[in-house]
């Protein structure tokens, strides 16, 4: 079971602003994910929980070399970031929109052994995240989920919508195939105004 943190404010402000207005979005903004600064959580980010636990691969969602898929009690987490010198702890996050985190102690050193089953499930240089123009965000899935017009199924948002496929990124607002559930055969491109990596 993938822990979800509480519901609280929402942040990450300091990396993606919607004063543009997501429908208004004429070219995709992208950022990267950065929890730690050299001196501990970075500005902008809220602890909002602290565990122990032990990582034992790198992440399912971000195929970064910083990501990993942990694990505290029986609940697995997935991402969680380390960052020198911050070893001993990684801070964990299931909405790169956020500025939540979830601090774990690790009770095992990270392992930089490769895994050959992670990496073919990683999603090889596509975002973590999306948000699209029309404002919903979605999410990169991790477990098993299925195809349409012969491309995985790759985010959920919400309701019934996924986006399959990849990103274009041929022009300055990326796009992306969104289907509504159960309906696989009706593929519309929708622009992406915000992609997390």
């Amino acid at each position: 079971m993938k822990a979800r943190l509480p519901a609280g404010g929402f942040g990450f402000a300091v990396i993606l602003s919607l004063a543009l207005g997501a429908a208004a979005a004429q070219k995709t903004r992208v950022a990267v994910f950065q929890p730690w600064a050299s001196s501990g959580v970075a500005a902008g980010f809220r602890v909002v929980h602290t565990t122990s636990g032990a990582c034992w691969e790198h992440s399912l969602s971000p195929d970064r070399p910083d990501a990993w898929r942990c694990m505290a009690g029986n609940d697995i987490l997935d991402p969680c970031f380390s960052g020198a010198p911050h070893g001993d702890t990684v801070a964990c996050s299931d909405d790169p929109f956020s500025n939540r985190l979830v601090l774990m102690k690790l009770t095992k050193h990270l392992d930089n052994r490769r895994n050959p089953t992670a990496e073919m499930l990683q999603p090889k240089g596509e975002p973590w995240a999306v948000r699209l123009t029309d404002g919903d965000a979605c999410f990169f899935a991790t477990g098993a989920t299925d195809v349409a017009g012969g491309m995985r199924m790759n985010y959920e948002c919400k309701g019934n919508t996924w986006l399959a496929g990849d990103a274009n990124r041929s022009a300055a607002l990326w796009t992306i195939r969104s289907i509504t559930w159960p309906n696989k055969t009706k593929l519309i491109a929708v622009g992406i105004a915000e992609a997390v990596f």
